[in-house]
């Protein structure tokens, strides 16, 4: 299944766009976090992990929400 005309690609689009704008905030929290020293860098360091991961899961759940919730994702692999 990809992108076809019954699935909505401006969510693809949005999604994107939304992972754009979260790879510059983390761009810019990190030149603040590289600019403070001690505890306070620390800090800019966990808000930029933390924003960055929101902004990875928000594009990753935009993305995915054309997809249909019958399609089945995943793997059929035995770990031994």
């Amino acid at each position: 299944m990809g992108l076809t005309d019954e699935q909505s690609w401006w969510l693809y689009l949005l999604g994107g766009l939304v992972c754009v704008h979260a790879s510059l905030t983390a761009i810019t929290l990190l030149n603040r976090a590289s600019l403070k020293q001690g505890s306070t860098r620390a800090l800019w360091v966990l808000i930029n992990g933390v924003t960055s991961g929101c902004g990875i899961w928000a594009a990753h759940l935009i993305v995915t929400l054309p997809w249909p919730a019958t399609t089945t994702l995943g793997s059929r692999c035995c770990l031994y």
